[in-house]
């Protein structure tokens, strides 16, 4: 099993957990700093796509933020 840990500002945070649902993975909440929150996801190999997906998520709000 693999872990992913993300660090989601509250302005991406419904996209997020709106894939996180879609994918089915397991994760826990483990953290909550000011407008952010963290959250770990378990993964096999297989899902390694959906995580995938979720790092996209976040990488794009990032890069809107830079501009």
């Amino acid at each position: 099993m693999r872990k992913a840990e993300f660090n989601v500002p509250s302005e991406v945070m419904v996209a997020f957990a709106e894939e996180l649902v879609n994918s089915n993975l397991n994760n826990t909440i483990t953290g909550v700093c000011d407008d952010e929150i963290t959250i770990e996801v378990e993964y096999d190999k297989e899902e390694s796509r959906e995580v995938d997906k979720l790092e996209e998520i976040l990488d794009s709000f990032r890069d809107e933020e830079e501009e």
